[in-house]
C-alpha cells in the first residue's frame, strides 16, 4: 500500500532593492485506489444452499463501496464484504462487481461470475433428470445424458473443483428430446467436477467423479 507523503519546498524570491521574500508549498501524495485480490475470469463457484463471501480488499483512502447483481445496485451493500446467502439455483449465472470510490478516484472491479453446484436439491427436483453422466464415477471417458424440453440453444460444459471451465460442447440449436455427448477427458486428475446444462433459459448443473 502507498502511504500518504508530505514534501516541503520554499522559494526564496531576491530583488535589486534587497527585499526578500520566502514562498513554502507543501505537497502531499494521496495513494490511488487499487485492487489487491482479485477473482479467477472464470468466476467462482458456490455450493447450492451455502453463503458466499465476496471481498473487495481495495487500498486508498476514505474508501467506500457499493455492490452491483446484473449491474443493479444491491441496496445497504456498502461494506468491503457482500454476503450472498443461501445460493439458489436462480443465482446461476448471476454477476457480481464492486464499486470503491476513495480520496483519488473511483475503481470497478470486473464482473465476478457465480455458478451454483451441487446434487440436485428440493428447488430443482423436478429438473435433475434431465442432466446425468454416464458412468458416474468415470475414468474421463463418459456419456452425458441430457433432455431439451424447450426449442432453444444447448450448451455442455465441465468446470473442476475450483470452477476452471475444462470442456465445452455447443450444440446450437435443438429441438425438443432426449440426446447424448461423448467426453474424453484424459488430461484431467481425479477428482470432483460439475457438468452444466444450459438450454433454452434454463441452467442445470450435476457432479461427477473422475477416478484416474
Amino acid at each position: 500500500m502507498t502511504a500518504i507523503t508530505e514534501n516541503k519546498y520554499s522559494c526564496i524570491i531576491t530583488s535589486d532593492c534587497g527585499n526578500d521574500s520566502t514562498i513554502s508549498v507543501t505537497f502531499i501524495t494521496m495513494p490511488n485506489v487499487a485492487f489487491v485480490t482479485t477473482y479467477p475470469s472464470e468466476g467462482v463457484n458456490v455450493d447450492f444452499g451455502k453463503n458466499f463471501t465476496f471481498t473487495a480488499n481495495a487500498t486508498g483512502t476514505n474508501l467506500r463501496y457499493k455492490w452491483f447483481k446484473d449491474g443493479v445496485e444491491i441496496p445497504g451493500a456498502t461494506d468491503p464484504s457482500y454476503i450472498l446467502i443461501n445460493a439458489k439455483r436462480s443465482d446461476q449465472g448471476s454477476k457480481y462487481r464492486v464499486e470503491v470510490t476513495g480520496d483519488c478516484g473511483t475503481i470497478t472491479s470486473k464482473d465476478i461470475n457465480v455458478t451454483v453446484i451441487g446434487p440436485a436439491s428440493i428447488d430443482d427436483e423436478s429438473n435433475a433428470w434431465m442432466l446425468n453422466s454416464k458412468p458416474n464415477p468415470n475414468n474421463g471417458d463418459m456419456t452425458i445424458q441430457y433432455a431439451v424440453t424447450k426449442p432453444g440453444m444447448t450448451t455442455l460444459f465441465i468446470r473442476d473443483a475450483i470452477g476452471r471451465e475444462i470442456a465445452r460442447f455447443n450444440a446450437g440449436i435443438m429441438d425438443i428430446g432426449n440426446y447424448e455427448h461423448a467426453f474424453s477427458l484424459q488430461n484431467v486428475s481425479s477428482g470432483l467436477y460439475y457438468v452444466t446444462l444450459q438450454q433454452a433459459g434454463q441452467t442445470i448443473t450435476r457432479s461427477m467423479t473422475i477416478i484416474k
